[in-house]
């Protein structure tokens, strides 16, 4: 296969499955792990794999050498950017998979296990200082005779005998003194002592303390939703949705303020109208991409009348229960577009009255059809 001509300084190495890409430069291509290793790395910081669910983020590592380091950028989209230096690439590849597993679960990210360092060959420890000083080792008495006699050289000046000396006579005269040791630079330079192991690479920690494997933390989530609401008012109309809340594992809880503005209908050459402002408790069970919910709904409806001979107004409270469903779409890391219909029963229903005749009634159910961003700081 031709190389890419479009990447003339980098070599894309793989892709590790959805929303993970690495790209090493042609210098580090023979230097650095494989993505597929980087991604193993991520879940085992994790305790899972956070790229096998259809709504995994798009992440983007790559990495360059300098005069004297490797430079590795990790881009998390909408979510922002890093960049990390180290001196061995995979060094770099491993604080960037702990800083893309602290990324996508600040709380259920756990530091990397230390690799064990390669091998390496060890010089048999040697005694650089000996423990004592040794002349050269006597002749056996039993090869004495079989040593060459040594010519006779020429004799030795008389001199006068020392004060305490042996005479010649005696017998320690034939005795040889030991003889003199060695200097130490005749028996060659000491051994250089064994160089030190390498040290394991040192591991990344956390600036908090994770929680164990296999338990989510909770995590905030914010959402904006545009409405269209029917059985709230005298007619079909938009509304705005604005809250947010805490996921706890599969479990979701949220609080919400929802504003529908008036909307109106005619009555006997006039028009009545009714706006709502009320807030909203809701759970739900988050099932992959779906969400299936559970919520509540209490707050103020004001109705008016215009045209009339004595225009009217009221102020009633609004109340409801009801269940719907929700679908998620990830965009970038950490936004998603939700896409939600709920239905919901209406214990108090409205009635609006001009001069003593009923202008308006409400149902005693409503709907709504919510499109909107959901967003995992």
């Amino acid at each position: 296969m031709r190389a890419m001509p479009a990447l003339p300084l980098s070599l894309l190495l793989a892709l590790a499955g959805p929303g993970l890409s690495v790209e090493v430069s042609a210098e580090l291509a023979d230097r650095c792990p494989d993505s597929a290793r980087v991604r193993q790395w991520v879940e085992a910081s994790l305790g899972r794999d956070p790229f096998a669910s259809e709504d995994a983020p798009t992440i983007r590592v790559s990495t360059h050498q300098t005069a004297t380091h490797v430079v590795v950028d990790v881009d998390h989209g909408a979510a922002g950017h890093r960049t990390l230096h180290a001196t061995t690439c995979t060094s770099a590849l491993r604080a960037a998979a702990f800083s893309i597993a602290v990324a996508l679960d600040p709380l259920g990210a756990a530091p990397l296990e230390p690799e064990p360092p390669a091998a390496t060959a060890q010089p048999p420890p040697t005694d650089a200082r000996p423990s004592r000083i040794e002349g050269p080792p006597s002749p056996r008495p039993d090869r004495a005779a079989e040593a060459p006699a040594r010519a006779p050289g020429p004799p030795a000046a008389p001199s006068s005998p020392r004060v305490g000396a042996p005479s010649p006579t005696s017998p320690l005269a034939d005795r040889r003194a030991p003889p003199a040791p060695r200097p130490l630079a005749d028996r060659g330079a000491p051994a250089a002592p064994p160089a030190d192991p390498p040290s394991a690479p040192r591991a990344f920690t956390a600036r908090r303390d994770a929680p164990p494997r296999g338990e989510r933390a909770p995590q905030l989530f914010l959402g904006l939703e545009p409405l269209l609401a029917v059985g709230h008012g005298p007619a079909p109309g938009p509304g705005l949705r604005v809250g947010g809340g805490l996921t706890l594992g599969p479990w979701a809880f949220g609080a919400a303020f929802t504003w529908l503005p008036a909307t109106t209908t005619p009555f006997e050459g006039g028009e009545v109208s009714a706006d709502l402002l009320a807030g909203e408790l809701s759970g739900s069970l988050r099932l992959d991409a779906v969400d299936v919910i559970a919520l509540a709904l209490a707050g103020r409806q004001r109705g008016t009348g215009d045209g009339f001979d004595s225009d009217g107004a009221y102020d009633a409270l609004h109340l409801g229960l009801g269940a719907g469903i929700a679908v998620r779409a990830p965009l970038a890391a950490g936004l998603a577009l939700r896409v939600g219909l709920e239905g919901l029963w209406l214990p108090r229903v409205s009635r609006f009255t001009v001069s003593g005749r009923t202008a308006w009634t409400g149902p005693p159910a409503a709907a709504r059809l919510s499109a909107g961003l959901r967003w995992l700081p």
